[in-house]
C-alpha cells in the first residue's frame, strides 16, 4: 500500500482495467475502484467515464469550551434549514449548507461564514450567543454530490474492471462498510446477496435530464 501517491493516469486495454499511474509508480492490475471522493469525477474521466459527481464546500464552525449543556448529547438537525450541531469535547462544531455555496474544489474556511452559522444557532440556543468562536480552529471540508445525492455505486458499463463508490453527498462515513461490503462482493462474484445495489448503478443517470443539469469537473 503507497499512501500520499497520486493517481495521474489510468490505463485501458481493449476496455478493460490495466494499470494505474501514479506519482510513486505504475501498478498492474484488472480491478480499479474509485473511491476518490471530491475528484471522484476527474479519476473517472481518466478511465473515459463522464461520472455526474461535483464537490461541494462545506464548512465547520467550532466554538470554545461551552459549559451549559451536557457533556453528552445527540446531533441535533433543523430539518428545515440543515443547521445542525454536536458535541465535540468541551467545545461545539456547528455546520450548515450555504445556500450561496458554489461547486468547486475549494478547503479554504470563510470566517464570514461564523456569522452566518451564529444566527442560525442563537434562534435554537441563545446561549451561544456567548460562546466565543476562533476562526482559526473553524476548518472546510467537501461534500461529493451527486444529482439525486445518493450514492453511485457498481461496476462501468463502458469499462470492464471499472468500479464506482461515489456520490454519498456527506454520508460517506456512515455508508462505508455497507459500501465496502457491495464493491468486494461484486468484484468477486458479480453480485451482492446482503443488499440489490442495482438502484445504485451508474446507468441510472446515463440518460434523461439529471446528467444534463449536473456540472461535472
Amino acid at each position: 500500500m503507497w499512501l500520499n501517491a497520486q493517481v495521474t493516469g489510468i490505463d485501458i486495454d481493449n476496455g478493460e482495467i490495466a494499470g494505474v499511474k501514479t506519482t510513486k509508480g505504475d501498478v498492474a492490475t484488472r480491478t480499479v475502484v474509485n473511491a476518490a471522493g471530491p475528484w471522484a469525477s476527474i479519476v473517472a474521466e481518466m478511465a473515459g467515464q463522464q461520472l455526474p459527481v461535483s464537490p461541494l464546500r462545506r464548512q465547520i464552525v467550532k466554538t470554545q469550551s461551552c459549559d451549559f449543556l451536557p457533556a453528552k448529547f445527540p446531533m441535533f438537525i433543523d430539518m428545515s434549514t440543515g443547521f445542525h450541531f454536536r458535541r465535540e469535547g468541551e467545545a461545539i462544531l456547528m455546520a450548515w449548507p450555504d445556500e450561496e455555496e458554489t461547486y468547486g474544489l475549494k478547503t479554504a474556511f470563510t470566517p464570514e461564514f461564523i456569522e452566518k452559522v451564529l444566527i442560525h444557532a442563537v434562534n435554537r440556543v441563545p446561549q451561544f450567543a456567548d460562546l466565543p468562536v476562533n476562526p482559526r480552529q473553524c476548518w472546510a471540508g467537501m461534500y461529493e454530490i451527486s444529482p439525486d445525492h445518493h450514492a453511485i455505486i457498481g461496476p462501468s458499463p463502458d469499462v470492464k474492471g471499472f468500479y464506482f463508490a461515489n456520490g454519498f453527498s456527506g454520508h460517506g462515513v456512515m455508508h462505508s462498510p455497507a459500501t465496502g461490503r457491495i464493491v468486494s462482493d461484486l468484484i468477486l462474484h458479480g453480485r451482492c446477496d446482503v443488499l440489490d445495489a442495482s438502484p445504485l448503478r451508474f446507468e441510472r443517470f446515463a440518460e434523461g435530464k439529471l446528467l444534463e443539469e449536473t456540472a461535472v469537473l
